[in-house]
């Protein structure tokens, strides 16, 4: 083609327009068919999605991390003389009562009354601290 010519385009979130017209703006053909014709295709997804997925992946990535770390060095040798079982329980902690192979209903305390006065503490603690830095 030595003639001049112009190609335009619509370039969309999910589709792609195009004519080809020559210097004054009357489509041209090629290969005896009129030059000008759309694709489309499937819109794209935003990386929300993935990227909270991937921050999910690495946040439990690091927990396993930390939980690791406790387990088998800084105080396996300490917390086993106290409860052999804290470890088993604290990895079991997000299973249902029926898949944990330690058939202990409270993760951190044995007891139903040590654990709600554990979480009365906490809560305690959380409301005094709020108070303190003016959090509401």
């Amino acid at each position: 083609m030595d003639k001049k010519y112009f190609l335009g385009l619509d370039v969309g979130s999910s589709s792609v327009g195009w004519a080809v017209t020559d210097e004054d703006y009357n489509l041209l053909e090629l290969n005896g068919k009129t030059a000008w014709g759309s694709r489309l295709f499937d819109e794209s997804n935003d990386a929300k999605a993935r990227r909270s997925k991937r921050s999910a992946r690495r946040r439990m990535a690091r927990r396993k991390f930390r939980i690791d770390i406790l387990n088998n060095y800084i105080f396996k040798d300490e917390i086993n003389k106290i409860d052999p079982s804290f470890f088993i329980r604290l990895n079991e902690s997000n299973l249902v009562l029926e898949d944990k192979s330690v058939n202990v209903k409270y993760p951190l305390f044995l007891e139903k009354d040590k654990e709600k006065e554990f979480y009365k503490k906490i809560q305690q603690y959380i409301i005094y601290v709020s108070h303190k830095l003016k959090i509401k």
